[in-house]
């Protein structure tokens, strides 16, 4: 619902390296005191790495994943993620309409690097029917389906190639859903 996610953008990887991504959106109509400016930085790699942001200024960003704030004096700052880690920085604190849905709370994956098998601890209140999706770093959808669960683990066959992924779990009943980061091997 912030009109700067409709606005325009850039990827500038870090120092040529494609598995350090710098995603900078902006709108520069948008006055300063609302949210106008976004930095995302992600860690596509499996080790942990120090990324230069390069803020747009200097001053208060803010994660808007969890709301806490940082301090820029050099928009050079270098952020430390773990591998697989992304963060969404702003200029201003946002509100993210996650509409009518709720996060599934204590979803765990059973190991991560997979090599066959995607196999997904739920929480107990999480049984039957349950709604995935895996998707690659592109946004590109990879596979779907619907199992009814019985047991605490929800087992999904792995993506053919090695690669970064995405799954999104979707219980129909609690409209209640989930996001997990697996690296297949």
């Amino acid at each position: 619902n912030n009109p700067v996610f409709r606005a325009s953008s850039t990827i500038s990887p870090y120092n040529s390296n494609n598995l350090l991504q710098r995603v900078y959106i902006y709108d520069e109509a948008i006055d300063i005191s609302s949210l106008r400016n976004v930095v995302i930085l992600a860690n596509f790699d499996v080790y942990a790495q120090t990324i230069s942001a390069d803020f747009p200024y200097t001053g208060t960003w803010y994660n808007l994943m969890d709301n806490s704030s940082l301090n820029v004096s050099e928009t050079s700052t270098g952020i430390t993620l773990q591998p697989g880690e992304f963060r969404v920085y702003g200029n201003q604190q946002a509100t993210l309409d996650m509409g009518s849905n709720q996060l599934i709370q204590g979803l765990q994956l059973a190991e991560n690097p997979v090599s066959d098998t995607i196999n997904i601890r739920l929480p107990s209140e999480i049984r039957g029917g349950l709604q995935w999706k895996i998707y690659n770093t592109s946004g590109t959808l990879i596979n779907e389906g619907e199992d009814s669960i019985l047991s605490p683990y929800l087992h999904i066959n792995a993506p053919a190639q090695k690669g970064l992924y995405f799954v999104v779990l979707k219980h129909p009943q609690s409209n209640t859903w989930g996001l997990l980061k697996v690296l297949k091997q």
